[in-house]
């Protein structure tokens, strides 16, 4: 995306500082000074519930192997962090329960490969293939 500096001198891709100041509007435009369109997106970090469900019937529960938190009391974790250019889809919704979603504080980190397949990947880089149990 297109990088902006902001008045306060920081430097950020233009969506995440509109999604910033403009949490609550639903769809925004960035356009340039002549009225010409750049980017649209949805300014709402929030999952609605129609995307929650259709993630959970993808994801029945914590995605985290071996863990069976059923994803109806997970949080809805955006796969791909929003301040890395993931977007509130249906797509980069998965369900973490609380204490594996904390633990990506620590260096959990989660990643998924060109088949669709989701891993796990420790701290120390090993990779466990994440399973519904």
């Amino acid at each position: 995306g297109k990088l902006i500096r902001a008045t306060d001198g920081t430097v950020r891709p233009a969506r995440l500082l509109a999604q910033e100041k403009l949490a609550e509007v639903g769809y925004v435009t960035l356009v340039t000074e002549w009225g010409e369109p750049v980017d649209c997106f949805k300014s709402t970090p929030i999952f609605n519930e129609k995307q929650t469900l259709m993630a959970f019937a993808l994801h029945p529960q914590c995605i985290h192997p071996g863990c069976v938190t059923p994803a109806l009391l997970c949080e809805r974790d955006h796969f791909i962090p929003r301040t890395k250019g993931g977007d509130t889809n249906v797509a980069n919704l998965v369900p973490l329960c609380r204490f594996h979603n904390g633990r990506k504080a620590d260096g959990d980190s989660y990643t998924r490969d060109a088949e669709g397949n989701y891993w796990y990947v420790t701290p120390y880089g090993k990779r466990l293939l994440c399973t519904v149990d």
